[in-house]
């Protein structure tokens, strides 16, 4: 009785967790904006000069406060092993001349041929949205938004849990579904995919019910599918954000990456900081150990970057000690 009163007691809190995860990144999704051009809306025409005084202005005044920023101020991510060729910043650090540079001048080149706004790096046109999305992924139906950088974390980790909770309805309800698909008779799960000590009278339906027959076979059904695609599909974006990229920039980057290679050169992603430091930029962490609250539970942590002004790695001479990272809007 006790071995089944707690069963039943980790079910309801791991259910719930899962639950309550799926629910929070998806309504997340749904209602944060994912991140446009600060320009947006605007009906006036965009004064290059003006905006490139306002951003020299901004930058001089980021140099002016933080050269006198204490120490304990500064929020460095700590490396590791294959990391530390990189000097990572977070949001928290000082932005000043000796730990980054910011390019601030505004191309008449980098506008948006569709809404006439200048466009920042890494931001592409949504023509459902009618909008410039930083970091745009895709323009996803589901969520009747577009993924980018303020809620691409948020749809992540939704495909991540909803994952989790498909093959957990579908573990938990395949004894369910075989007693009532198959009788008394058990089979483990490699028995009916191979068909080991499987006869057909043994496999026959034995529900009274029909209602009941189809319910459950419906829903141990529609929770592998889900779990399969939903785990296909988390994998891909697993490894897009492993390399810094999203759906667009793989496709970018494959074209170039092949344009180069017929000149017998090679390609490097700029904006890929490595495997550590590019999953605690996209998940928003300074400590590994963060991610058991800011991620494992509902958090509403924005990322570290801006969404304009990107960590790139810039590859120095060979005779320099190590590569440096710098905040540059290319």
């Amino acid at each position: 009785m006790q071995h089944n009163y707690l069963t039943f007691l980790g079910h309801i809190i791991v259910s719930h967790w899962l639950l309550i995860n799926i629910m929070f990144n998806y309504i997340q999704c749904t209602r944060v904006d994912p991140g446009s051009s600060p320009n947006f809306g605007r009906k006036q025409p965009y004064d290059f000069d003006k905006a490139n005084r306002d951003l020299m202005k901004i930058h001089q005044a980021h140099i002016d406060k933080n050269n006198n920023t204490k120490s304990k101020e500064v929020t460095i991510l700590n490396l590791t092993n294959d990391d530390s060729d990189y000097t990572q910043l977070s949001d928290k650090t000082p932005l000043n001349a000796s730990n980054s540079i910011l390019n601030t001048k505004i191309n008449s080149q980098n506008i948006c041929r569709k809404c006439i706004f200048p466009k920042p790096t890494r931001a592409h046109h949504c023509s459902i949205c009618a909008k410039c999305i930083l970091n745009q992924d895709h323009h996803c139906p589901w969520i009747n938004n577009c993924v980018g950088h303020l809620n691409h974390r948020y749809f992540f980790q939704f495909c991540f849990f909803l994952t989790i909770g498909a093959f957990y309805a579908a573990t938990l309800g395949f004894s369910e579904f075989q007693h009532f698909l198959f009788g008394r008779k058990a089979f483990s799960y490699l028995d009916l995919l191979f068909g080991r000590g499987v006869n057909e009278v043994e496999i026959l339906p034995t529900v009274t019910n029909p209602s009941m027959y189809f319910t459950f076979l419906f829903l141990f059904i529609v929770a592998v599918t889900a779990g399969v695609v939903l785990f296909g599909f988390t994998l891909w974006h697993f490894w897009l954000v492993s390399n810094a990229e999203t759906t667009i920039d793989f496709h970018t980057n494959s074209t170039e990456r092949k344009r180069l290679k017929q000149l017998k050169q090679t390609f490097i992603n700029p904006y890929d900081l490595g495997f550590t430091l590019n999953w605690k930029m996209f998940l928003g962490l300074n400590k590994w150990y963060e991610i058991l609250y800011k991620n494992f539970l509902p958090s509403t942590h924005r990322p570290f970057c801006d969404g304009i002004n990107w960590p790139i790695r810039k590859i120095t001479k060979p005779f320099e000690e190590q590569k440096k990272l710098v905040m540059m809007n290319v």
